[in-house]
């Protein structure tokens, strides 16, 4: 049977075939080029015809192929099969972004930041030990990724996640001050809090607690955040003086 090479959205957009594609552009590269490289490196004669079948996900190339191909363009070969998100070769750099969800960029930076401002990397540490500190996600034995609402806790981490996610555009989402002073935002026709212990005041509060204006979320949430950030200043201190006079 001849090759299908009408267009097809399933082959189009599979792992390997939107991965490739997006390599091709950050690097600039053409279909040749890697071609070339290929044929250099395996002795394979593979067209640039071969390839642009590779990126429209009309055909793969042989398991021995991929990693030339992922040294071609200076990823993993996981990265370029869809098995991980994380581009870099560097073995430490990937087990560290797969364990935590940090990025490429963002654990270098904190690689940077340990060699080069201890002070900063004392104070990430302790942001992410107060998260800790703060509550495990759960309420009645049942993991929720919103129950730090449902807690009387100022977090920093937290509110600044708030502060740079919610917005007051959209009009059918309900915006609800909690009884800790953050805000909550519900679409209510997709409350995922339906069916959980906390749905009943989730409902209460859509009824009752409605903020319409940009403004008055925007104030709130500054709030929140700043006496976030005091609390958290007033608590390092207390730690610090305790360290000093542990070694006093």
């Amino acid at each position: 049977m001849a090759n299908d090479n009408r267009y097809n959205e399933e082959r189009e957009n599979a792992t390997f075939a939107v991965n490739l594609r997006k390599l091709f552009e950050d690097k600039k590269a053409t279909h040749n080029e890697l071609a070339c490289f290929l044929k250099k490196k395996t002795g394979d004669s593979i067209t640039r015809q071969a390839v642009g079948q590779w990126c429209n996900g009309n055909s793969s190339p042989n398991l021995k192929t991929v990693p030339v191909i992922a040294e071609f363009f200076g990823v993993s070969s996981d990265y370029l099969l869809g098995m991980s998100d994380v581009k870099s070769t560097n073995v430490e750099l990937r087990a560290v972004c797969e364990f935590t969800g940090l990025t490429e960029e963002a654990a270098e930076t904190l690689n940077l930041i340990n060699r080069t401002d201890k002070e900063v990397l004392d104070t990430v540490n302790y942001l992410l030990e107060q998260y800790a500190e703060a509550g495990n996600g759960y309420i009645d034995g049942k993991h929720h990724s919103g129950a730090f609402w449902f807690k009387k806790i100022r977090n920093v981490l937290s509110d600044i996640s708030r502060y740079l996610r919610i917005t007051a555009q959209e009009d059918k989402n309900k915006y609800c001050i909690m009884e800790n002073g953050s805000i909550m935002c519900i679409d209510p026709e997709n409350n995922p809090y339906e069916g959980t212990a906390g749905s009943s005041i989730i409902r209460a509060m859509l009824e009752s607690q409605d903020i319409d204006n940009a403004a008055i979320v925007e104030s709130v949430l500054w709030n929140n955040l700043e006496y976030a950030l005091k609390t958290a200043k007033e608590k390092y201190t207390e730690l610090k003086n305790e360290e000093r006079s542990k070694s006093e």
